[in-house]
């Protein structure tokens, strides 16, 4: 089907060139400085639990002490228990961030595969921690909502919760000084990979419980705030795309 597209005068075409590129330019600055600005928050993130884990007193212990059981997720061919419908959601190392997780790109497996690797379900209370990837060493605690989930190829631990609170453990481990040992620890030359084993002899200090938990509430009081900002600037990271579609529209409707 042919569509007839306005050509108007050389001089005009210029004239919208210029005014295109001109308003593209504000609005590059503008997402490179809301770029930066999600930047800084991350350094700050890190910034809070270096400062809350430095100052951390107690026992120093390895992981493997105050964890009922460290374990991995399915690792040989889950792709063989994958379905699109009328199965178990199941984890992956790219559902795991930082103190959250990140529920857009789930996998099922069949009820059958889940049947089969029970001993890798997934419950409230746990720790799930990247394996490999981009996401190496992420940690987050499961909530109530992920209960009974399956999991692929990431390290569960699960606290002993008369020793350690879940998301103490998660917070430590995403703390910088969590990181760089995870790091120094991390397998395989081509992709970093951290083995159960690894992880449960990695050291921590566990202080009382009543002092873990203030600890998690002046973490969490100051990570929210920093929530917040980054919401707003993914919000406006999104208007600046959608913006640009804006400025394209009017100039060929004739509007700039």
């Amino acid at each position: 089907m042919n569509t007839a597209i306005p050509i108007p005068p050389l001089a005009e075409q210029e004239r919208i060139v210029a005014r295109i590129e001109e308003l593209f330019s504000q609005l590059d600055a503008g997402v490179e400085t809301l770029k930066k600005t999600k930047a800084q928050l991350a350094v700050y993130r890190q910034a809070v639990l270096k400062e809350a884990f430095d100052s951390a007193s107690g026992t120093e212990c390895k992981i493997d002490d105050v964890c009922k059981q460290i374990k991995v997720g399915i690792v040989v061919k889950p792709t063989q228990y994958y379905v699109s419908s009328d199965g178990v959601f199941a984890f992956r190392n790219a559902n795991i961030r930082r103190g959250y997780i990140d529920g857009c790109e789930w996998v099922m497996i069949s009820k059958e595969g889940h049947e089969k690797n029970r001993k890798s379900e997934v419950h409230s209370g746990d720790v799930l921690i990247s394996r490999s990837g981009a996401n190496l060493g992420m940690a987050s605690p499961v909530s109530k909502r992920f209960n009974g989930y399956n999991a692929i190829d990431v390290v569960i631990a699960v606290p002993n919760t008369e020793k350690i609170i879940p998301s103490y453990l998660a917070h430590y481990t995403n703390s910088p000084m969590g990181r760089s040992i995870v790091k120094k620890n991390e397998r395989g030359a081509a992709q970093g990979h951290l083995n159960v084993s690894v992880f449960g002899k990695l050291p921590i200090v566990v202080p009382t419980l009543i002092e873990q938990q203030a600890i998690i509430i002046e973490i969490e009081g100051k990570i929210s705030v920093c929530d917040s900002i980054e919401k707003t600037v993914d919000t406006a990271l999104q208007q600046a795309e959608a913006m640009r579609q804006s400025i394209l529209k009017d100039a060929f409707e004739g509007r700039l």
